[in-house]
């Protein structure tokens, strides 16, 4: 995928194939577009399509930022790929998910410059809830 900065998706910004990524249409085929670049094809069902899905009707996302939608749809992927729904921990799958800017809000992710640069879930799995039975700590 190219790298594109904020605000390359709109208008006449990104050349031939441009349209306005602030509108409720362009926002959706923006997104679309930079998942499609990540992920190729997307199997119905399965973590990246609901990771998309959430993302298309994720009000924080910005459409126009394609670092921020490679972010959020690489970690609503994790999330749906994990199950993280049923994360027992700590403090388990806390603001994952939510409207909110991930360095700020979501639990086990450490940015720098306003971008991730870790993931811990230590917080927010019980990591024994994850491994094989013969498992036991």
């Amino acid at each position: 995928m190219s790298s594109k900065s904020k605000g390359s998706l709109r208008g006449s910004d990104s050349g031939d194939d441009s349209f306005d990524c602030t509108t409720s249409e362009g926002r959706n085929a923006a997104i679309r577009r930079i998942v499609e670049d990540i992920s190729e094809s997307i199997t119905e069902g399965s973590p990246q399509d609901s990771a998309l899905s959430w993302l298309l009707e994720d009000t924080y996302t910005d459409a126009c930022d394609v670092e921020q939608v490679t972010e959020r749809y690489a970690l609503a992927t994790l999330y749906f790929a994990t199950e993280g729904a049923d994360w027992e921990g700590t403090v388990g799958n806390e603001n994952w998910l939510e409207p909110f800017d991930v360095c700020t809000a979501w639990v086990g992710i450490i940015c720098k410059n306003n971008r991730v640069q870790r993931i811990e879930l230590r917080k927010c799995l019980d990591i024994k809830h994850l491994l094989p039975s013969p498992y036991s700590f």
